[in-house]
């Protein structure tokens, strides 16, 4: 009891320490911040392009059909709808919209004339003002809006020339055996690896925030490593033999990634990207473990503070790289087993990495122990 009570004493010594240095609590603050600042900007329209429809004929039924089928959907294109033909150019010439879609008018008679003619004519004007990779895939977004329509012309003219004629099959008989034909539904549906149904996120700009998190909290990990060695470069623990400083350094970089934690686990919670309370705090104190043994190993191979202050900037840039955040490549996988932020990201969606994160976290404290008596003696 009495050890316990000891320790419980010492970690609240660390924290207190810690609390008193101003690029401590910078860090900490750096978490709340950015949550605040991503929910604060995802609050609006948020796409990679934006995309203004008009049709010439504000009474077309098949252009306003299409039109207002996206502007219902929710993806990563922004449509807007413009008036008239010239405020659809303005949009794309002031900068307001990345391009300009323009439905020509009579378009089902376009449509059908496209079928049925060897020469077919175009009836959709696309405007840009360049042509880069996004706006090339967004042409793929509108061949895939309008295919449907086209494929249910041809679909009624082969009705109608091979095997049926007016009298014999009406419209609505047709567009019922399309349908029927077509089967609906989407082709592929998307589970997670315990059966249960894939949600989208509602916003792809917070789909990071997680792991810009996970980052910061290794941040302070690094941070605390250099006020360790700091102290120990002012002879703090020179009482102690120099074996045994590894204890104190690991005692405080977990202090400092604990503390750093909770404000990430508070943070998810606040920003609607929390899970379940169990695996969301299992996965957090195994991050902070995995974290501390990682942040150690690094620290026993810079061995100075100001060693260690040089190479966080490029540490910190290999684990936005390397870490499975923005993308995610299959290239670097073997890569990616040495950083924490792996293991942590993972284990939200597969249970499995919360096994793969402890063994990660027991192989690189024995690694910084190793380390720590090959440099100290």
């Amino acid at each position: 009891m009495k050890k316990i009570r000891t320790l419980l004493l010492r970690t609240l010594l660390f924290n207190k320490r810690l609390l008193k240095k101003p690029s401590f609590i910078l860090i900490l603050c750096l978490i709340p911040l950015l949550v605040i600042s991503m929910v604060y900007f995802t609050k609006d329209e948020s796409g990679i392009l934006t995309v203004t429809l008009c049709s010439e004929d504000a009474n077309d039924s098949l252009a306003n059909n299409i039109i207002n089928k996206l502007l219902a959907e929710d993806g990563v294109l922004i449509f807007t709808k413009a008036d008239s033909v010239e405020k659809a150019y303005d949009s794309v010439k002031m900068g307001k919209a990345d391009a300009a879609w323009i439905f020509e008018k009579d378009l089902q008679n376009k449509v059908d004339s496209f079928v049925d003619s060897n020469m077919r004519k175009p009836f959709i004007k696309v405007i840009e003002r360049e042509t880069d990779i996004s706006l090339q895939l967004s042409h793929e977004k509108l061949c895939g809006c309008i295919y449907p329509y086209i494929s249910y012309s041809i679909f009624r003219d082969f009705l109608y020339t091979e095997m049926f004629t007016v009298e014999d099959i009406s419209e609505k008989e047709i567009e019922q055996g399309y349908e029927n034909a077509l089967g609906g539904g989407n082709l592929v549906e998307l589970e997670k690896i315990d059966g249960k149904e894939n949600k989208e996120s509602n916003n792809y700009l917070t789909a990071p925030l997680r792991g810009i998190m996970a980052l910061v909290v290794i941040l302070c990990g690094l941070a605390a490593v250099m006020y360790y060695q700091s102290d120990k470069e002012n002879g703090t623990y020179d009482w102690l033999p120099s074996r045994k400083h590894i204890l104190f350094g690991m005692a405080t970089t977990t202090s400092a990634v604990f503390d750093c934690s909770v404000i990430v686990i508070i943070s998810l919670l606040l920003s609607g990207l929390f899970t379940s309370a169990a695996l969301e705090l299992i996965s957090a104190l195994l991050f902070v473990l995995a974290t501390t043994a990682f942040c150690t190993v690094i620290g026993c191979v810079t061995r100075k503070s100001s060693t260690t202050a040089h190479i966080i900037p490029f540490v910190m840039i290999i684990l936005l790289v390397i870490s499975p955040i923005f993308f995610n490549l299959k290239s670097i996988v073997v890569l990616q087993r040495f950083v924490p932020t792996y293991y942590y990201l993972y284990s939200i969606y597969n249970p499995m990495y919360l096994m793969y994160m402890l063994f990660y976290s027991l192989i690189m404290f024995l690694f910084a122990f190793i380390l720590n008596k090959i440099i100290e003696g």
